[in-house]
């Protein structure tokens, strides 16, 4: 028999608040898998936990909106025009076992093979095969693919990257899509065929789940954990 992932209803949050529901599900809600797709009530950005917070302020210095360091890695995302998502498996999944690369690699191939049922052609960065010197400054998402990242075959300009956390509870990826490159009237479409492509490929049962109480105490501290400036600044 599968292990299930919990399908959780689209809601929307401010930065804090979307950061601390994912945190949320690998540190309290790690007996069960759960996958989300979520909004932004405003204009946000993230950035990866080791990135420093002086270097990323340069790069959003003249941008309005919220900004907040998520628990994964990863550049600056800006979440103005994404198709945002999050994939929590639980340690007690046999999924677990996979490498956090391996796991990066399949679920872009699976992003990949959900656009080519809408006719459009992406590809996986491959490796490169020459030293690349690193660039100083924080680094942006969309404007900085890595290796196994979702570009456009034609172009090849970056259309999805993703970062993730592993810890004895659990791994969280992240996960952030251009809303470009489809009609706004497909993307419902895209969660529905995606989510139920990954669940396939992993080993896991899709299954619809309520929409969580978060009505609480112990979540408005995770919430407030990650407004505060000892979590945001933790790299100045």
């Amino acid at each position: 028999m599968n292990d299930s992932v919990f399908h959780i209803p689209i809601m929307k949050g401010n930065a804090a608040f979307n950061m601390a529901f994912d945190f949320m599900l690998l540190d309290e809600l790690s007996d069960k898998s759960w996958i989300r797709h979520y909004g932004w009530e405003r204009e946000s950005y993230t950035y990866g936990y080791s990135q420093k917070f002086s270097e990323v302020l340069l790069e959003v210095e003249n941008e309005e909106g919220d900004l907040c360091r998520r628990p994964t890695g990863g550049g600056v995302v800006c979440h103005v025009n994404d198709w945002t998502y999050s994939l929590m498996i639980s340690a007690k999944a046999i999924a677990y076992k996979i490498p956090s690369k391996d796991l990066y690699n399949r679920i872009h191939l699976l992003i990949a093979r959900t656009f080519e049922s809408f006719n459009l052609k992406t590809e996986l960065k491959p490796c490169e095969t020459e030293k690349i010197e690193k660039k100083s400054g924080a680094s942006v998402c969309f404007r900085s693919p890595v290796p196994f990242d979702v570009i456009l075959s034609s172009s090849k300009l970056k259309v999805a990257g993703a970062a993730i956390k592993r810890n004895r509870k659990g791994i969280l990826l992240q996960g952030s899509i251009s809303k470009d490159i489809l009609n706004e009237g497909d993307w419902k479409l895209f969660e529905e065929r995606f989510f139920k492509t990954m669940a396939d490929d992993l080993g896991l049962e899709l299954t619809e789940s309520p929409l969580l109480d978060v009505s609480n105490p112990s979540f408005d501290g995770i919430v407030a954990r990650f407004l505060s400036d000892a979590w945001n600044r933790k790299i100045a």
